[in-house]
């Protein structure tokens, strides 16, 4: 059950995940460089692209609030409600006096 105590850290989770999927698409480009050259065409060393790294950074993020929310197979098996009876919802209560 989410509250509106919830939606601040919902719109982080939505912020990371929109964050993952820009890094995604802009490492789709036909033009990333994976590999620097010296000046005369020579590899000089690779390296990891930084979109790569913003995009695992921003789902390693998404994940662990993903977890908060019950969103993942094993925080869910974490997940219990308690019994619930119609004298604790307050519009049974009401449809109950009508």
């Amino acid at each position: 059950m989410i509250s509106k105590l919830d939606l601040g850290m919902l719109g982080l989770y939505c912020n990371e995940i929109s964050i993952y999927i820009e890094m995604v698409n802009k490492l789709r480009d036909k033009d990333r460089v994976m590999v620097f050259k010296n000046p005369d065409g020579s590899i000089k060393y690779a390296a990891q692209v930084p979109y790569q790294k913003i995009a695992n950074d921003a789902l390693a993020k998404a994940l662990k609030i993903a977890a908060e929310f019950g969103l993942t197979p094993s925080s869910r098996t974490r997940i219990s409600v308690g019994q619930v009876s119609d004298n604790d919802d307050p519009i049974i209560q009401f449809l109950k006096m009508n």
